[in-house]
């Protein structure tokens, strides 16, 4: 197995993960909203910027994932440079952090 081989598995493996747990979040939202329908206005908001910022973060790492294993396949000059998405990944997922 080569490292190109190592690589892509783990980006696999850690897409399919976090498309798992983004699940769990989705469902969490849900039971939340149709629990507490009274709570304020500013902590329901603040749940469901949340849910919009972790999903914003969810399809760019689907489009970055989706890029180096479908789009530029095989192509060895492509894995050594960082797709636009990868670049934008980091700065939401602290984002998300930063909220919390």
């Amino acid at each position: 197995m080569s490292i190109v081989d190592d690589i892509l598995g783990s980006l696999l493996i850690g897409m399919l993960v976090a498309c798992v747990l983004y699940g769990a979040t989705t469902v969490q939202t849900y039971v939340y909203y149709q629990n507490y329908e009274n709570d304020q206005l500013v902590l329901k908001s603040t749940v469901g910027t949340l849910w919009i910022m972790e999903t914003i973060h969810t399809m760019f790492c689907m489009q970055f994932t989706y890029a180096y294993l479908i789009t530029h396949f095989g192509d060895l000059a492509f894995m050594g440079e960082i797709y636009w998405s990868g670049g934008v990944i980091f700065p939401v997922y602290f984002l998300v952090i930063r909220s919390c």
